[in-house]
């Protein structure tokens, strides 16, 4: 899937929203590992992107061309900034109809509209391009900014998982947000 679209920022910056090239590959994987170190929100650790650029460049490059994945990259001043996506549970028939879906910003960028637009793109794509019919992320119950957006864009809390993750040693509740195509 193919994407590229200009907005503007709060501040009145622009920020370019499209896939990542191969040629990002090493200003995604700086981005992770500066996102994940500048908050606890997110499921993964910063040392968890071990991908060399290389292997991140192979897997930009098959998202790109994916049927079932979509990830749009947000970009400022030439910088990557945030990331969203989302990727098909499974190509069996049972369970092809759903996506998961996650968001991550570097935190000077938080409250700017980026990933309110961006998730808004990546759900119309999906359900559109490909055969999605469902849609669900899972924040931390205690992160009220992305469940506060994901709200926003039309996403419904159904639930909250008690003790179901668990980060730096401590074991936190969880959401289900669910998006459903009409």
């Amino acid at each position: 899937m193919l994407f590229y679209r200009e907005i503007s920022l709060k501040d009145q910056r622009k920020c370019l929203l499209k896939n990542a090239e191969r040629a990002d590959a090493a200003a995604f994987l700086h981005y992770f590992t500066q996102a994940h170190a500048e908050t606890d929100f997110l499921t993964t650790y910063a040392d968890e992107g071990t991908h060399s650029v290389q292997d991140m460049e192979e897997r930009l490059t098959a998202q790109k061309a994916s049927r079932t994945e979509i990830e749009i990259c947000a970009f400022v001043d030439g910088i990557l900034v945030g990331s969203a996506g989302n990727h098909a549970l499974s190509t069996r028939e049972k369970l092809r109809h759903r996506a998961d879906f996650g968001i991550s910003i570097l935190r000077e960028y938080w409250g700017q509209g980026i990933m309110t637009e961006a998730v808004k793109q990546i759900c119309r794509e999906a359900f559109e391009k490909f055969d999605i019919v469902r849609i669900y992320a899972e924040p931390f119950a205690y992160n009220a900014g992305s469940r506060k957006l994901l709200e926003k864009v039309g996403f419904s809390q159904e639930g909250v998982i008690h003790q179901g993750v668990c980060k730096w040693g401590k074991i936190h509740d969880y959401c289900i947000y669910g998006l459903l195509r009409e």
